[in-house]
């Protein structure tokens, strides 16, 4: 009703809006730059929010000059999203860790076993006076108790980090 009446837009605009995926992407887009090329060792979270929130912006850019409303009001809750993982990301920066790797593409074998598993890890950070790892998964990012698993992919994330020999993988924990 909202959209219908302040933005003329359609009532069903369901056809229109971005569906979870395509949303988790334009939020994984913003955070791979951030990790790439943005102020990735800014301790400042008004200045991560504000990079991140151009991302958002410059990635919603690729659909068109004119988004749906429900994709402007898409956008901006992936901004929002954004400035909480700011708050965390600059408080985790100013304890010592420091982003490693991005998007890193593993694989491993698990006990000889003839499958491969192969991944792209979200984000590896390294803190920079014990050395330890971090594997970092944007969805479970919160995750209270990184042993307490409710699905294999950060152990599995974990057995390629150190099967890839690129970490110390004495030093290499989920997070």
């Amino acid at each position: 009703f909202y959209l219908q009446e302040a933005f003329g837009e359609h009532a069903d605009d369901r056809n229109q809006e971005l569906d979870a995926l395509a949303f988790g992407n334009l939020c994984h887009a913003a955070l791979e730059a951030f990790a790439k090329t943005g102020p990735k060792d800014s301790t400042d979270a008004d200045e991560i929010a504000a990079y991140l929130a151009d991302e958002v912006r410059r990635q919603l850019a690729s659909f068109g000059e004119r988004l749906p409303a429900i994709v402007e009001l898409q956008g901006e809750a992936a901004i929002e999203r954004l400035k909480n993982f700011a708050v965390h990301q600059a408080a985790r920066r100013r304890a010592g860790w420091r982003i490693v790797a991005s998007e890193q593409t593993l694989t491993c074998r698990i006990k000889g076993c003839p499958t491969v598993l192969s991944g792209k890890v979200d984000r590896i950070d390294e803190h920079e006076v014990t050395k330890e790892l971090a594997i970092i998964d944007y969805k479970t990012w919160n995750r209270a108790d990184a042993k307490s698993y409710d699905s294999i992919q950060l152990p599995a994330y974990r057995a390629m980090v150190e099967a890839s020999k690129l970490y110390d993988p004495e030093k290499a924990h989920a997070a």
